[in-house]
C-alpha cells in the first residue's frame, strides 16, 4: 500500500504497515497522513560496560530481569514531594544552539504510585515546567532500563468516531548512545452514507518499577507499568 510505503520511509523504516490489510475499503474517500521521526545522541553517553541485567518489578508483584543501564556522573537530578526527576540532556547539533532538547523521567517513590502521580501531573496546571532539574548533583547512584516501546490503536474507536477513521502507531526506543522515536498517523474519510548543589546529599534514581517519561518538547510522552509494555 503507497500509504504504508511513504510511513515507512519517513520513519526509516522504523514503522512499517501503519495501516492494517483491509483498513481501506472501497468507500474511502480520502486518506491524510503525518509522521514523525526523531533521533537524539545523550550528551553524555551511558558506557555499555555497565549495563548489566537487573531486577524489575512489574505491578502483579513479580519479577524480571532487564538490562539496565549505570552512569556514575553527576545528573540532573532532583528530588520533589513524592517522587524524582531525572533530566536527561541530548547532545546539540553545531547549527542548533537556540534550542534544547531533553528527555524526562519521572520516578514516584512508591512502587505502585504511578497512577496517582499521572493523575497529579496531568491536573495540575504548569505542572511539568515547574518539576525542572535546574542543575547537576552528585548522585549516588543512577539506573535507568534500556528500552523498546512500541503500541498502536485506532483514534476512532476509542474516541467513539464513526463517520471517520484515525488508525495511529508510535515507537520508541532508549538505550547507551540516546534515544529513537517515531509517530504516525493516518486519517481516513469516507464517502457519504458512512537552589546551588553544593553540600547536598547525594541523589538515587534506580527506576524498578514504575516509570513515567517524556521529551521537553512534547515530541512524545509515555509510561510503562509492565514489563510486557516494553
Amino acid at each position: 500500500m503507497e500509504v504504508n510505503a511513504w510511513v515507512e520511509d519517513h520513519t526509516s523504516g522504523l514503522i512499517k504497515n501503519l495501516l492494517p490489510h483491509g483498513f481501506v475499503t472501497n468507500i474511502t474517500n480520502k486518506i491524510y497522513g503525518n509522521a514523525l521521526y526523531f533521533k537524539g545522541a545523550w550528551k553524555s553517553p551511558f558506557d555499555k560496560y555497565y549495563t548489566r541485567d537487573r531486577e524489575f518489578h512489574l505491578v502483579n508483584g513479580k519479577i524480571v530481569y532487564v538490562s539496565f543501564m549505570s552512569s556514575h556522573e553527576n545528573q540532573h537530578v532532583r528530588a520533589y514531594d513524592g517522587f524524582k526527576v531525572l533530566r536527561l540532556p541530548y547532545r546539540q547539533g553545531r547549527d542548533d544552539i537556540k534550542r534544547e532538547f531533553s528527555m524526562y523521567f519521572y520516578l514516584p517513590d512508591k512502587k505502585d504510585g504511578l497512577d496517582t502521580f499521572v493523575e497529579r501531573m496531568s491536573s495540575t496546571r504548569g505542572f511539568l515546567d515547574s518539576h525542572i532539574p535546574s542543575y547537576k548533583v552528585e548522585v549516588e547512584k543512577l539506573r535507568i532500563p534500556k528500552f523498546k516501546i512500541e503500541f498502536e490503536f485506532s483514534v476512532s474507536e476509542q474516541l467513539g468516531i464513526q463517520s471517520i477513521s484515525l488508525y495511529h502507531k508510535a515507537l520508541v526506543e532508549i538505550d547507551e548512545e540516546g534515544a529513537e522515536a517515531t509517530a504516525a498517523t493516518a486519517h481516513l474519510t469516507m464517502l457519504p452514507g458512512c537552589c546551588a548543589p553544593i553540600k547536598r546529599p547525594k541523589t538515587r534514581f534506580c527506576s524498578r518499577s514504575s516509570i513515567s517519561f517524556l521529551d521537553k518538547r512534547r515530541l512524545y510522552c509515555n509510561r510503562f507499568v509492565r514489563w510486557s509494555d516494553l
